[in-house]
């Protein structure tokens, strides 16, 4: 028999019976079993085929589906994909549907539009660090033992204004429920978006839930997996008496960022920064964030890449993080020329004046990119810049720039005479580089560059990166 349940935030799905249709067609229902593997991929598995057809694996792939469950969720499968199709004894054709995604607790269509998002992920109440729940203690006496109570407080609520119409907000919840030894209470932490026009979906992911889940990422210096995001429309609604209250749809999906396989409490010194580090306040953090997520875009794809799905080999992640620095540096706007423009117009024109007429064509391809400052320059300039935050990692590394460089071009250049190096090197370059664009990073968050030492100064990880240098570097 299937299930539908919720363990913790996250939804189960284990081969739930169900029915299904095409919105188009809503008189012709096909039984199914709907399921949801550890990984987030949602299948649905069909009892016939939705066309009739005994092979369907040429018709047309539906966008929107409609289903319901024996226990009454209602489904809408998004842009799915047909998997495989089977032809079995005694006779009954079914086909395998993959959505790329799916909403619980509603029929919507690709024209709904969303107004407000419930966002929940691994490390988001550490970060935050807010928490309504009050342990009250009573002392002792000669007459009678001291106890201890529980109770709830509501904490402040944190705003940031990030657009116009557009805010995002801490949010709390509770349940309390009796315990062997008294009472306990299960506290929920979420980042609320709420907008004053709906938009798509789609965009209200891509502009607002991922932008927060990448700087709960960024200040944890881990990768956030979403426990639970929700969405509210006003197409889908409750009316209790005169009044409409939305509905919480569930918002599901295999998500890149996979959650922990052991749950840990962060404390403060196992971070880049918790949110009361943050001498600006959250509003302005947020909406600083939001400017840089966007300038910052083609850097910041590497960088949060290597941090939720990093690749198995230790070069493929120092490639990663040198796109990441490389993109960085190009974002910021900076000159790359290494002479002004009329000057090297001068001396290109002398090089091409002393240059054979059969070989002119070949020079001045080449000389396309003379005029632009080395990767290794390029490096330094953001290592004289993190100078303060990261003081004594990089005295300990003087020649990491051209260290850096040299092991980044060997391997997206390989060549038999460039130095390989070892893994101990490769792993403290990526290690320092990735510190590099993190503190670069803070700094343009508007952090003081002594407070950005301070934080990394307090992890152990960074402690143990700074006092062991690999031999080569020392």
């Amino acid at each position: 028999m299937g299930k539908l349940a919720r363990v913790g935030a996250t939804m189960d799905l284990d081969r739930l019976p169900s029915l299904w249709w095409d919105p188009s067609t809503p008189a012709e229902q096909r039984s199914g079993l709907v399921s949801r593997d550890a990984e987030g991929a949602i299948t649905i598995e069909l009892i016939g085929t939705l066309s009739g057809s005994p092979f369907p694996m040429r018709e047309p792939e539906p966008e929107i589906l409609h289903g319901v469950g024996n226990q009454g969720p209602l489904f809408t499968a998004r842009r799915t994909m047909r998997s495989g199709a089977r032809f079995s004894a005694p006779g009954f054709p079914s086909e395998i549907l993959r959505p790329r995604s799916m909403i619980v607790g509603g029929h919507v269509d690709e024209t709904t539009r969303y107004n407000q998002a419930l966002l929940r992920t691994s490390f988001l109440a550490d970060w935050l660090q807010m928490s309504g729940v009050v342990v009250d203690m009573t002392e002792g006496t000669d007459d009678q033992k001291g106890s201890v109570g529980v109770r709830y407080q509501w904490p402040t609520i944190q705003t940031s204004q990030v657009a116009p119409g557009v805010t995002i907000s801490t949010w709390t919840g509770h349940q309390g429920k009796p315990t062997g030894s008294g009472y306990a209470i299960d506290e929920d932490v979420a980042l609320q978006v709420a907008l004053e026009t709906a938009i798509p979906l789609d965009d209200l992911l891509q502009k607002y839930v991922m932008p927060f889940l990448d700087l709960v990422s960024f200040g944890t210096g881990r990768s956030n997996a979403i426990d639970r995001l929700t969405v509210r429309t006003p197409s889908v609604v409750t009316v209790v008496g005169d009044k409409e209250h939305l509905d919480d749809l569930d918002f599901l999906t295999e998500w890149i960022a996979k959650p922990p396989k052991v749950r840990e409490r962060l404390l403060d010194h196992q971070m880049n920064f918790a949110a009361r580090d943050v001498a600006m306040g959250f509003d302005e953090l947020v909406r600083r964030w939001f400017v840089l997520h966007e300038n910052l875009r083609l850097a910041l794809a590497p960088f949060f890449g290597l941090l939720y799905a990093p690749p198995t080999y230790a070069d493929l992640r120092l490639v990663s993080i040198s796109q990441a620095l490389e993109a960085y540096d190009r974002s910021s706007g900076r000159s790359r020329q290494a002479m002004p423009t009329k000057e090297f117009a001068s001396f290109k024109q002398v090089l091409m004046d002393a240059c054979p007429e059969k070989h002119k064509d070949f020079l001045k391809q080449k000389l396309g990119y003379l005029n632009e400052l080395s990767q290794v320059d390029r490096t330094n300039y953001l290592v004289e810049r993190a100078r303060v935050p990261l003081q004594r990692l990089l005295a300990k590394r003087p020649t990491f720039a051209v260290d850096f460089i040299a092991s980044r071009n060997a391997k997206t250049h390989p060549d038999k005479e460039k130095t390989e190096m070892d893994g101990l090197q490769m792993y403290d370059l990526t290690a320092t580089a990735t510190y590099l664009f993190t503190a670069c990073v803070m700094l343009d968050l508007g952090f003081d560059e002594n407070l950005c030492a301070q934080l990394f100064e307090r992890q152990p990880a960074y402690i143990h990166l700074a006092d062991n240098p690999p031999p080569a570097a020392s």
